[in-house]
């Protein structure tokens, strides 16, 4: 029982370690997570039309697998998902901007998702992605 003990101790400051250093790590910069949208950006240019845009939150950067939709589907997908506080006209605008003829858009908001979304989260994407900044109004 002794042993059991140990080892689950043993487990659980190895897990708080993970979570103490994570946490401080994403606590630092939050805004290294909104960088990923230069990378989306990049890769979404650079595959050939007709290809799939999925369009939405976080449940989409977090919950969808491209390679795999792709090699299923036989056709390209671009995962264009980030954050739901960036609002429905923001996601609108952006998969207007890169959207070409024949091209599919699937939108896969959340529950929650309103249309105008967190400004000052914007500014933020903006400042790390300058061209964020035509995907919605200033206030």
């Amino acid at each position: 029982m002794n042993k059991f003990i140990l080892k689950i101790s043993a487990f659980s400051l190895i897990i708080l370690a993970f979570i103490i250093y994570f946490g401080s790590f994403m606590a630092s910069n939050p805004d290294d997570y909104l960088a990923i949208l230069i990378d989306k950006h990049k890769i979404v240019e650079n595959i050939k039309t007709p290809k799939i845009i999925l369009v939405g939150g976080s449940n989409l950067a977090f919950g969808i697998d491209t390679k795999v939709l792709s090699e299923n589907l036989g056709i390209p997908v671009a995962n264009m998902g980030l954050r739901a506080e960036l609002g429905v006209d923001f996601m609108l605008n952006e998969a207007k901007s890169i959207m070409k003829k024949n091209d599919i858009i699937i939108l896969s908001f959340e529950y929650f998702l309103d249309l105008e979304g967190d400004y000052a989260l914007k500014k933020r994407v903006s400042n790390i992605f300058p061209k964020a900044k035509t995907f919605y109004q200033k206030k």
